[in-house]
């Protein structure tokens, strides 16, 4: 019996609201002098300005590839493990997702802060010969060095308790997984800057898997290590209005996940497994920079290609559109929220998603 890791992780805190910049003014060079904003503040308002502080906190791209991942993975093992006669086409991936993620970040000198978030996600998949529906919540804690006007750099540690249910057959999978982060953003030129990352990710999963022999319990271990790297521009177009920015993105994502040989319940071996995905985006981010007290409109438009992707064999969606739109709000104390919708659809109509996020940065 050969059976991997099912929906491992599933998803991510999908925060991928904008921090809203203070003014589309030119970068502020450091130090600051007396009465100026601290360090920290004067760093964020320039990589805010410069596009870079939105995906830096986002984690939307980290959850989208483990959902994919996991649904497909969730694919070949029901096929392949099925009886007889299971169908091997007409799987489709149609899903939405509510994330409501929270960070709370307190100042510990004038060039780094602490960090807490917070993340709740529920997913529901549309009717399909396969649906599952995943519930997580995820902490983590901190830590933000501003090493200059035009960089940061980030360390996190989070922990996250997974849960999905197969609406179309006898399945449930729990894993409790750490995150280990390591993550920065820096402006390189006036119109160009990068943000990128690094998590390795251990777990523990535990699956119970109806069969005609009665249920199969299994437990395993399970890591992944995923990398993205952006390189984002920062123009300013004839067309547009003087406060409103564009942000074009190129971005590039890698996961390498593996799983440990075990035995289930019934003597069942299930394989070892290693799998990798890989795919490059391009978006076109249009924001309005404001001031605090107002609200921010957001625009993403892009495409995306995935070049690698080790569990195609029932699922195989190459390219797909991304639209995002939201709203964002920031007022004088430093709150700020945003909701907005994200969608990416597959050129071959055999998957899409769309997440609604909620999300909150509260400084203390």
């Amino acid at each position: 019996m050969k059976h991997s890791t099912l929906l491992a992780g599933c998803l991510i805190s999908l925060s991928a609201f904008p921090v809203l910049a203070e003014s589309p003014k030119p970068a502020i060079e450091g130090p600051p002098g007396a009465g100026a904003p601290p360090a920290s503040v004067i760093t964020q308002i320039n990589l805010g300005n410069a596009g870079l502080l939105a995906p830096f906190y986002s984690d939307l791209e980290y959850g989208t590839v483990l959902q994919r991942v996991g649904q497909s993975r969730s694919r070949v093992n029901t096929i392949n493990n099925g009886p007889r006669g299971t169908p091997t086409t007409g799987y489709e991936n149609s899903s939405f997702t509510v994330a409501l993620p929270w960070i709370f970040r307190a100042p510990i000198d004038e060039t780094s802060n602490f960090t807490v978030k917070l993340v709740g996600v529920t997913a529901n998949e549309g009717t399909n010969r396969i649906s599952e529906d995943a519930q997580f919540g995820f902490a983590a804690v901190g830590y933000e060095w501003f090493y200059s006007p035009t960089g940061m750099f980030a360390v996190e540690l989070g922990y996250r308790g997974t849960e999905i249910d197969r609406t179309t057959g006898a399945f449930d999978l729990r894993r409790n997984n750490l995150d280990f982060k390591l993550s920065f953003a820096q402006q390189i030129t006036d119109e160009w800057g990068a943000v990128g990352r690094v998590v390795y990710s251990p777990g523990k999963t535990k699956t119970d898997i109806g069969t005609p022999f009665g249920i199969a319990h299994a437990k395993m271990s399970d890591y992944y290590v995923y990398n993205h790297f952006d390189l984002i521009g920062n123009y300013s177009l004839s067309f547009l209005p003087d406060d409103w920015k564009f942000h074009p993105q190129l971005g590039l994502t890698y996961l390498t996940s593996w799983s440990d040989e075990t035995t289930n319940s019934l003597g069942g071996r299930i394989l070892a497994a290693e799998d990798r995905y890989g795919s490059v985006q391009a978006i076109a981010n249009f924001e309005k920079q404001v001031r605090p007290g107002s609200f921010s409109p957001v625009l993403a438009l892009g495409v995306e290609h995935v070049f690698k992707d080790d569990l195609a064999a029932y699922s195989n969606e190459k390219t797909y559109g991304i639209v995002q739109v939201g709203l964002g709000y920031l007022d004088a104390s430093g709150f700020a929220t945003y909701v907005g919708i994200h969608h990416r659809e597959g050129f071959a109509g055999q998957r899409s998603s769309t997440e609604l996020t909620i999300a909150g940065n509260i400084r203390f």
